[in-house]
């Protein structure tokens, strides 16, 4: 599941494995229950984890040991925009269209 962070940045829902998690999947909380994952939200602030909506209510990610990560065409963007700007560049200048 791939959204849009509060700072513009693309994240997925990954588990401890870095296996993106979707809607309709299962997921163990730290108790060993059994749930299926019905949606989530990125995090809403830099402050915050974010949240994820499965069949026994709402959660922080951590609850089945999940965690929202860059995405990782965001991350390859990221670093070309700051070595770009290090290189007295104009950020995006290197992709077509943009």
């Amino acid at each position: 599941m791939t959204k849009v962070r509060y700072d513009g940045i693309r994240v997925r829902l990954v588990d401890a494995n870095g296996i993106e998690k979707n809607v309709g999947d299962t997921g163990v909380d730290f108790r060993g229950e059994y749930s299926v994952l019905s949606g989530a939200e990125p995090p809403l602030h830099e402050g915050s984890t974010g949240r994820v909506y499965t069949t026994q209510g709402c959660f922080f990610p951590s609850v089945y040991r999940l965690k929202w990560e860059a995405a990782k065409e965001e991350v390859e963007r990221l670093y070309l925009e700051t070595v770009w700007v290090q290189n007295g560049r104009e950020p995006g200048s290197w992709i077509e269209g943009v």
